[in-house]
């Protein structure tokens, strides 16, 4: 069991790997806020101006925001998913996410955008067990789309942004990975980028390549036209540095019922200069996500409930 001295020293060594990719650990982590008596939160993610967090509970339940320091903690939703798979608005100031009801044995949902400056929600879609997927935005936030089953479908957001990285619309079906270059593009012209259960896509920031993991399998870097395949290795939950170079993901071990170990990695898009961010034998680190000037990384300690900072030196 290491204590709080153990992991200052931890973190401050020197290492030759973390020399290779000029990444350091300033300190140790700091604790933003849950655990202990307090509410537990998981699956933080940074705000794109870097000013908000925000968090949801455990199961996905609900849905908090607070500043970037831990204060402030606002309650934007109570409801079961609102926590699963959310994203923030290019602005920072709206959260899309999909929320469940039950009505008897069925479940529906419905997805919503929650303002996190007025505290207000408006729902895009009447709740329906035809909503699997979750919702995503496109380049210029002027629209929402989701697979329906059949086809993208589109909702309009009442905004729109100027853009100046091109992102392309994704999805899957029947766990393959597919995406497609314009709105009016239709799902049987669509392009196939993998062919195996692919889960946890994400683009990267300069809207060149996806990350992706397959189930049961390895972390993969690809291109957005699905040339130039790379194979991380194992790790999950990956999340992009700003840079659009560096990932950092988690890696973890279960017995089938629960999680045995979970620890934090940095890896560059080619595979090489991995970095072991954490190490501790009493603490799952999990759901890593960096920070939009690439200073910092978030995650959640799941058996504590608490939402913790790391500091960088590059």
């Amino acid at each position: 069991m290491l204590n709080r001295l153990s992991l200052f020293i931890l973190f401050c060594l020197p290492l030759s790997v973390l020399s290779q990719v000029q990444f350091r650990t300033i300190g140790e982590p700091v604790h933003l806020i849950g655990g202990g008596d307090e509410q537990n939160f998981i699956s933080p993610v940074w705000s794109p101006d870097g000013t908000r967090i925000a968090v949801t509970g455990p199961n996905y339940k609900g849905l908090w925001v607070m500043n970037g320091d831990g204060s402030s903690l606002a309650n934007l939703s109570e409801e079961a998913s609102a926590g699963f798979g959310f994203e923030w608005s290019a602005d920072s100031k709206e959260i899309l996410t999909s929320v469940t009801k039950f009505e008897g044995a069925y479940r529906k949902n419905a997805i919503k955008l929650f303002n996190v400056e007025q505290a207000t929600e408006r729902i895009l879609t009447e709740y329906s067990k035809e909503i699997s997927a979750l919702p995503r935005w496109t380049a210029d936030n002027s629209q929402i789309y989701f697979y329906n089953g059949k086809n993208l479908q589109f909702v309009d957001t009442g905004i729109q942004f100027k853009v100046s990285v091109y992102k392309p619309l994704y999805f899957l079906k029947h766990g393959n990975l597919y995406t497609q270059g314009s709105v009016n593009t239709l799902v049987s012209s669509a392009e196939v980028l993998t062919d195996k259960e692919t889960i946890n896509v994400r683009i990267s920031p300069d809207g060149k390549k996806m990350s992706y993991e397959v189930l049961g399998g390895n972390l993969y870097v690809i291109n957005i036209d699905g040339s130039n395949r790379v194979d991380l290795g194992r790790g999950y939950r990956a999340r992009w540095a700003p840079d659009s170079e560096y990932l950092v993901y988690m890696m973890t071990e279960d017995d089938g019922y629960e999680y045995l170990s979970s620890e934090l990695f940095i890896s560059h898009i080619d595979g090489t200069k991995k970095v072991q961010l954490t190490n501790t034998e009493d603490q799952l680190e999990m759901n890593p996500f960096w920070s939009p000037d690439g200073n910092q990384i978030i995650y959640n300690e799941e058996k504590e409930g608490a939402i913790y900072l790391i500091t960088l030196q590059r």
